[in-house]
């Protein structure tokens, strides 16, 4: 096994989000993503890395009263009309002003940690 120094690497990926990784070999008994951990600076050729993910919507299926996604500590997933708050588990929201996801089919779970998951609706302009 080839063992890589990619500090430099690893350090931008870690600014734009933190990353993960799993085994490429599909027999190995060590199967899915896992984090890479902070303090480590090589990297093996046997393995995938990613960033990990934030949750995704297609926005052109959302109500455009919609403008935040968010996971919470337990997987679940709302859209937000305005910018929700996190408490120590989940994110929130003036009453009655967000809904589940889980109703539509595009949304994807992200792999962040849920305190990382907060995704804004893209601003398109229009000419």
């Amino acid at each position: 096994m080839t063992i890589y120094d990619h500090t430099w690497l690893k350090a931008e990926w870690e600014r734009m989000g933190k990353p993960e990784r799993q085994y490429l070999d599909p027999d190995s008994p060590l199967l899915g993503w896992e984090d890479v951990v902070t303090h480590e600076n090589t990297w093996f050729e046997d393995l995938e890395y990613r960033i990990k993910s934030k949750p995704y919507i297609n926005w052109d299926h959302v109500s455009d009263k919609f403008n935040w996604i968010a996971e919470d500590d337990d997987g679940e997933a709302c859209l937000y009309r305005g910018e929700p708050s996190r408490d120590n588990y989940s994110w929130f929201y003036q009453l009655f002003e967000f809904q589940d996801v889980g109703v539509h089919k595009s949304f994807t779970q992200g792999t962040c940690d849920w305190k990382d998951s907060l995704v804004m609706r893209p601003v398109v302009r229009r000419e």
